[in-house]
């Protein structure tokens, strides 16, 4: 929120509270996912694979891009394809390892092209010329 009121000066007159809302942390990310993963019926986890979902959810929470809920819906929705694709009874380390990996490189893709666009991505493009008889000009 505070970027994109940052790149519009005009709304962040119109906006005047603001809401903080703090990422979560490894071990909140982790509890989430696991929820979410015993909906799926995929847990319980082994040792080593709950050794490795806490090393991954704190790398995960420590990366650029990394959107909290969202995010974990989108580790849970791969975790659970990579499961399905390897006919695994169980989630594995490796597969927990390969999703936040690939999870976590997708973020800092988003979080790259942000950066390269700033505020110009939120900006609106100008609007198109109109002549006098209403039509848009050439």
């Amino acid at each position: 929120m505070t970027d994109m009121l940052s790149c519009n000066a005009g709304l962040k007159l119109r906006v005047p509270g603001r809401i903080q809302i703090d990422s979560f942390t490894a071990g909140e990310t982790c509890v989430l996912l696991k929820k979410r993963l015993v909906e799926k019926g995929l847990l319980p986890l082994d040792s080593e694979a709950d050794d490795e979902l806490a090393r991954a959810a704190e790398q995960a929470v420590l990366s650029a891009g990394w959107a909290n809920g969202r995010a974990v819906g989108t580790w849970e929705d791969a975790i659970f394809r990579r499961v399905a694709t390897d006919r695994a009874t169980s989630v594995l380390p490796a597969q927990i390892r390969e999703t936040a990996a690939l999870m976590l490189a997708s973020a800092a893709d988003t979080e790259r092209s942000r950066g390269e666009e700033g505020c110009a991505s939120a900006r609106p493009p100008p609007p198109a010329a109109v002549s006098a008889g209403g039509a848009a000009a050439p």
